[in-house]
């Protein structure tokens, strides 16, 4: 069992989901939003569950380090605990500058930042349509060269087709 304080941490990068457990005399099913069907049961009562999916992709590297771990040998959970910082730092660390630069660019396509392209259909002849935040469409012209540092592409650091 968790405590609230690492509760609070783990939500700040992986989000709460929530299921409902029926409980009858001899069984229980859980129902979550990623199972669709169930035991048919007489149940006498139903529970709120809250659980958290933790992907293998870079959310792993949350529950790792908030104690949430599978049962290894010493010498694998140093290994593992060295690659969740490393996997932490690359995906959710604000200190990182590449993190800051993706939650900025979400908060820009959230927005309709009419700058930040989204997407980019090639033309022939060195044009490419591409298409903003805002959902505009703009035919330019240097379209591979139109990115910042991290590698965004702004409509701004094109030329006009």
């Amino acid at each position: 069992m968790i405590g609230p304080t690492i509760r609070a941490w783990i939500e700040k990068y992986v989000s709460k989901e929530t299921a409902i457990r029926y409980v009858g005399a001899k069984k229980s099913t859980l129902m979550h939003p990623y199972r669709t069907r169930g035991s048919k049961l007489w149940w006498d009562r139903k529970e709120q569950v809250d659980f958290y999916v933790f992907e293998e992709d870079c959310a792993w590297s949350v529950a790792a380090l908030a104690g949430i771990t599978l049962k290894l040998p010493e010498t694998a959970k140093n290994s593992m605990m060295a690659q969740a910082k490393d996997t932490f730092w690359r995906w959710y660390d604000e200190v990182n500058p590449e993190v800051r630069n993706r939650k900025e660019v979400d908060r820009k396509r959230a927005e309709g930042d009419p700058d930040l392209i989204i997407a980019a259909s090639a033309e022939g002849d060195g044009v490419v349509k591409v298409w903003t935040a805002d959902n505009e469409i703009h035919y330019v012209r240097g379209y591979d060269k139109a990115r910042d540092e991290f590698g965004t592409h702004y409509l701004s650091l094109c030329e006009a087709a």
